[in-house]
């Protein structure tokens, strides 16, 4: 059974292994973009069907997911969605730190997943995760949300100048930060 525009085919579901044929219609998933467990044959309008590439647009997940192996419900992965989920979006000054991963994070994403698909060579995500990625979680699980921001934004610009992104980032119009850090912008109108 195909599930073309329902939860079972989008990015943010997780079936752990669910087949169709084998659980009963009742079994549920984990939907990481609600936090909920819902039927893949549920549908809701934050739904992005899943692609063909390793990048989500989320160059985090990219690394740890697509190129590291890492499960989708990675300890690090979930400590660094909640920070953005109960601390950044819900705090005006991280504005720009959110937009900023929004804009330049598919981009760097995308560049990762090609790379990685031409090279196969982990030794550089292994060092984003242990010299970046890993000291982040650390830091927030330690509560100490400064030095976790300062130390991400130091990746940032580490992986803004290995693809030579511009430093600058533009302004969205009307961007919606309580959905932000998820590696696609949203603005206020966008469903």
């Amino acid at each position: 059974m195909a599930y073309d525009n329902q939860c079972g085919n989008c990015q943010y579901y997780d079936s752990n292994g669910y087949d169709p044929d084998r659980y009963p219609a009742w079994y549920k998933g984990y939907c990481s973009w609600y936090r909920t467990y819902e039927n893949p044959g549920n549908s809701c309008r934050n739904q992005k069907p899943r692609n063909t590439t390793n990048s989500s647009g989320c160059y985090i997940t990219t690394i740890l997911c697509g190129v590291l192996g890492k499960d989708d419900d990675d300890d690090t992965l979930n400590t660094l969605r909640g920070f953005r989920d109960n601390i950044m979006q819900q705090n005006p000054m991280y504005l720009e730190t959110l937009q900023e991963y929004d804009v330049v994070g598919p981009i760097i994403a995308e560049n990762i997943d090609r790379e990685f698909k031409e090279t196969k060579d982990v030794s550089v995500w292994e060092l984003v995760f242990s010299n970046y990625i890993e000291p982040v979680s650390k830091f927030i699980k330690d509560g100490m949300y400064d030095s976790a921001v300062a130390k991400y934004k130091e990746m940032v610009e580490a992986l803004k100048g290995y693809y030579s992104l511009n430093d600058r980032v533009a302004s969205v119009k009307d961007y919606d930060m309580t959905r932000g850090g998820h590696g696609k912008v949203f603005t206020r109108d966008t469903k």
